[in-house]
């Protein structure tokens, strides 16, 4: 019984000086909750996206502790999971997608804050979903303070038209 009563006494220590370093924000070592630039938890934006009715793939770009942060999702109920978006959270919310359709085809590039690269996959007019045949392009996308902005042209997402990310 005595051990469990360090083991509780323990835990409660720690808890008090967790929330003490948390609570002297901006020296080095410390994390300042809420602060600008901080992302919500992994967690609790994987729930906004599934809010959204998109169900999160990739989450190689999402550091809670960047400016700029980004989610790969499918659309919920997409048979070839073809369906997918961009989630970007920004100032510690979501702030928006990549673009206003799906594309067929999206991988991050890169992700150094406070821009994240994502890589399209493109299709010629006649290819079938399954296969693209155009290559890819990268697109850059810039956190502005108040907006995600994209650096380079987004391709189309028409289908009859070459270079489309569908």
């Amino acid at each position: 019984m005595v051990g469990l009563q360090a083991v509780a006494g323990l835990a409660a220590l720690t808890a008090f000086s967790a929330a003490a370093v948390v609570g002297c924000g901006g020296g080095a070592g410390t994390t300042t909750v809420g602060r600008s630039g901080h992302q919500p938890s992994l967690h609790a934006a994987e729930a906004t996206v599934r809010s959204h009715g998109y169900f999160p793939t990739d989450v190689s770009a999402y550091d809670p502790k960047a400016s700029l942060a980004a989610i790969i999702a499918v659309r919920m109920g997409s048979a070839d999971q073809t369906a997918q978006r961009a989630f970007f959270f920004a100032d510690g919310r979501f702030v928006g997608n990549d673009t206003a359709k799906d594309s067929s085809g999206i991988r991050v590039a890169f992700a150094r804050p406070p821009v994240i690269g994502l890589a399209y996959a493109l299709y010629a007019a006649r290819d079938p979903q399954c296969c693209p045949t155009d290559g890819r392009t990268t697109v850059r996308y810039r956190w502005n303070g108040k907006r995600v902005v994209p650096l380079d042209p987004v391709p189309p997402s028409s289908f009859s038209v070459g270079k489309s990310r569908r």
